[in-house]
């Protein structure tokens, strides 16, 4: 196996030998609990301090691939390694570890964690593409089936206690939203006769009495939560620690009491008063709400972690599918006889792209994902040839109102517009359609569109009437990330009855004829006009559509609103009479 992992270079030597060094120590015990002698737990230590040693190397390692030693100095360097035979008494120390390094002890007491679904048993994904065949293949080990493997660990975590044992499960999350406890426990107690004792603990429950707190952290929390800004003088404490007690409760008391609302800064003002060009995006994120908006398109955090998969993955299907349809189908479209030619292509240019993007198929988790982007990919092109909706392919990537746009910005009174439109197709009466590519399982129909406030293709509907002189048949979303046959008709906006334009839109997209499609795109360039003139104006708001945060929303704990919080404060929506 090593001799292997070393052909592969980089880190996999390391992360081979770990593997190996770990199940030198378990196969000969797998499927049992048993309880070890001194000796087979100086086996356990050394073998899992190793496991670690190694794993770190193979992370340097990724991060560095010029660090990456041998396999022949990674045997080395175990055979100098020194593991002390103990690190001080256990006794009276609470130690944390999982199932596996708890199956070798005994305990007196033990308390089992995250007893609810999701925690323990954990959820466990997946992996349709990669069979037990193709994992031989990758060389990959054999998946366990999951179940069988947490119902064993759980068997370890119930006969490892000696006097007493707790199992413990979360009732809700951190939002609030309700956990269901593991099937684990029912199963336990089904087994029990009475009634089990059970035990509930609030947050409030963890905090010591202010007469007892062990630290001067555990007493401004004691304190806290009887509202007091000064300790008490009963409790005997020094001058110096109640100052430092004041300073610490007075300032936490104005972060919670702290609500971000309206800027107000003149020199900040100034510069939103001075913003002329928005983005449709934006425009949405201001709608959806303000504060998100501030965060996102102002603020603009940075991740420490990588690009979530949903983003690497939308560049990576909209990069391919214009490359393909700049090569091939421009001025044409895509049917029975050229349709494979565009599914090879698109093969051949996602394998080239994915290598440009650092999303090259390496690992079992990035196989699956490039899996995923190539049927998404190769599912729309079949899907585009075999239902016609425009004559031809006109343009790909409009853009206007960027350096080195074709166009200039949209100028709709009052700000102006730039964006990049996907596609747009001409149909046989010389009318443009909108195709915007959306890497989801589901888009906004034309009701849920004004509803939610979407403005994209009301917007882009304007600047190609507008720019490019062509007039609108109205603007489609297409979902490219559904996987289901049945749902992966587009939705959108139509100028007219949907069955004149195709037979595979929605009929309540269509509108009765192009009057009524025409009020619909001016409704939409009337709320830009309005959310534009809110962003100059710095109004920046804790006002989420329909008045209860997304549950999709992570920024809660910037803007300090609790999901589905009504704020009575928040200054009422102002928009012009009817």
């Amino acid at each position: 196996d090593l001799a292997r992992a070393a052909q592969l270079g980089g880190s996999r030597p390391a992360r081979e030998l770990a593997r190996i060094g770990r199940d030198i120590f378990r196969y000969p015990r797998r499927s049992q609990a048993p309880v070890l002698t001194e000796a087979g737990l100086g086996e356990d230590l050394a073998a899992e301090e190793a496991a670690e040693a190694l794993e770190r190397i193979a992370d340097l390692t990724d991060r560095d691939p010029s660090l990456a030693p041998s396999a022949e100095s990674l045997v080395d360097l175990l055979a100098r390694m020194r593991v002390p035979r103990a690190r001080g008494t256990d006794e009276g120390r609470v130690q944390l570890m999982s199932p596996y390094r708890a199956r070798a002890r005994q305990f007196e007491h033990v308390f089992v964690l995250s007893l609810q679904e999701g925690g323990f048993p954990r959820r466990r994904g997946a992996d349709p593409f990669l069979d037990d065949a193709q994992r031989a293949r990758a060389e990959l080990p054999v998946r366990s089936l999951p179940a069988e493997e947490e119902r064993y660990l759980f068997y370890v975590c119930l006969t490892r206690a000696r006097a007493r044992l707790y199992l413990s499960y979360r009732v809700a999350d951190d939002d609030g939203a309700e956990l269901t406890r593991s099937f684990f426990v029912d199963d336990v107690l089904e087994l029990i006769e009475g009634e089990p004792e059970v035990r509930r603990k609030g947050i409030a429950d963890t905090v010591f009495p202010a007469d007892s707190a062990p630290s001067e952290r555990e007493l401004a929390r004691a304190l806290a939560l009887r509202g007091d800004l000064s300790a008490p003088s009963e409790l005997g404490v020094s001058e110096a620690l109640a100052s430092r007690l004041r300073t610490t409760l007075k300032a936490a008391r104005r972060r919670a009491e702290f609500d971000p609302g309206p800027l107000t800064v003149a020199a900040v003002r100034e510069v939103f008063a001075e913003r002329k060009r928005f983005g449709a995006s934006s425009l949405e994120e201001y709608a959806t709400c303000p504060f998100r908006y501030f965060i996102q398109h102002e603020l603009r955090p940075k991740e420490l972690r990588p690009a979530p998969d949903p983003m690497t993955r939308g560049s990576l299907v909209h990069a391919v599918l214009e490359r393909v349809y700049a090569e091939l189908y421009i001025g044409r479209r895509p049917d029975a006889e050229n349709v494979e030619q565009g599914v090879e292509r698109a093969r051949a240019m996602l394998a080239e792209l994915a290598v440009e993007h650092g999303h090259q198929p390496t690992g079992a988790r990035r196989v699956a994902a490039y899996r995923r982007i190539e049927a998404d990919i190769v599912r729309f092109i079949r899907w585009d040839a075999a239902n016609p909706i425009g004559e031809r392919v006109l343009m790909l990537e409009a853009g206007f109102g960027h350096e080195g746009d074709e166009r200039g910005p949209l100028d709709l009174g009052g700000f102006e517009l730039h964006g990049s439109i996907d596609r747009i197709d001409v149909l046989a009466d010389g009318r443009g359609l909108i195709r915007d590519y959306k890497n989801s399982a589901s888009v906004s129909s034309r009701a849920r569109i004004e509803e939610q406030r979407k403005l994209q293709l009301q917007l882009y509907t304007r600047a190609m009437e507008v720019l490019w002189g062509l007039e609108p048949a109205g603007g489609i979303y297409h979902p490219l990330a559904n996987q289901n046959p049945t749902y992966t008709r587009p939705r959108g906006i139509l100028a007219g009855p949907a069955t004149e334009l195709s037979p595979t839109l929605y009929a309540n997209d269509g509108t009765e004829d192009e009057q009524e499609f025409a009020e619909l795109v001016e409704r939409g360039v009337e709320e830009a006009r309005l959310i534009a003139s809110q962003i100059r104006a710095g109004r920046v708001r804790r006002d989420p559509i329909g008045g209860s945060c997304p549950r999709w929303c992570d920024l809660h704990p910037i803007c300090r609103r609790e999901r589905g919080e009504k704020n009575p404060d928040e200054e009422p929506d102002e928009r012009p009479s009817a």
